[in-house]
């Protein structure tokens, strides 16, 4: 497994800053949100193709980007302008040489004669269908769904793009389930996982804490995934903190550690 770095809470950074401030932390690879400011669609083809060739030469991989720009569009009955622009970022880590696109989907009614249920299957089976023939993933990250429902929920769409971006402590923090679970629940689905870390305050409230600080148990959640033979990502997500650089930093370093005694 590989540690990479999201750039969540240093959007202040232009894109190729953060890709050296990732080699500098010792991230292997990135994942950016893709769906504004410094990279977006609205990059030209020259633009993805410098911006392909500056990873390159710094030695930084592209194992996925995030779409997330809001998950209410697949609950709504007419979506086609929130699909194109979906599509738009799938076609865009295309470009960039990445075959994993994450994003939220909002959470999926456990009754599947719930109307919304419907509605919700039917707008991301349309964009997995575009991501099957570009040989894209369309990584549902998780969050307020159970990896039953969850799972059952992408199985349904018939598409081989249909698969998990794992985030533990979202299962931490927002349901309260153990997210080693959640990995064998899921087994080959998972093509990129996040590690943050929290803890569930209230029935509906959580908050976000530094890694080895929250109810994640990493050393159990990294041995599950070895356990099923997942290779890929190690991502940091850490958007809390008040020196934001020092907490990707230290996040790495942890995570590395861990990753030496599995």
């Amino acid at each position: 497994m590989k540690i990479g770095t999201m750039n969540k809470g240093i959007g202040y950074m232009t894109f190729k800053e953060f890709i050296l401030f990732a080699k500098e932390a010792g991230a292997e690879g990135i994942q950016p949100f893709i769906t504004g400011g410094n990279i977006s669609p609205l990059m030209t083809k020259s633009e993805r193709a410098e911006i392909k060739k500056f990873m390159e030469e710094n030695g930084i991989e592209l194992p996925a980007v995030c779409a997330d720009f809001g998950s209410k569009f697949f609950d709504e009955p007419n979506s086609e302008a929130s699909l194109h622009r979906l599509i738009s970022m799938i076609d865009m880590a295309a470009d960039l040489g990445t075959n994993i696109v994450s994003t939220h989907i909002g959470p999926v009614p456990e009754d599947e004669n719930d109307p919304l249920y419907a509605i919700k299957l039917d707008n991301f089976k349309k964009a997995a269908k575009y991501a099957d023939d570009m040989g894209i993933y369309l990584a549902v990250e998780t969050g307020r769904d159970t990896a039953e429902n969850l799972k059952n929920f992408l199985l349904k769409t018939g598409c081989k793009s249909a698969t998990v971006n794992l985030d533990p402590a979202n299962l931490v923090m927002c349901i309260g389930v153990d997210p080693t679970e959640a990995v064998y629940t899921f087994g080959d689905l998972i093509v990129h996982t996040h590690i943050k870390d929290g803890i569930k305050t209230g029935d509906t409230t959580y908050m976000e804490v530094p890694l080895g600080e929250g109810s994640v148990d990493f050393p159990r959640y990294l041995k599950a995934l070895q356990d099923i033979g997942y290779n890929g990502y190690l991502t940091i997500e850490r958007g809390g903190g008040e020196d934001r650089e020092a907490e990707i930093k230290n996040s790495i370093d942890f995570t590395r550690k861990l990753l030496n005694k599995i």
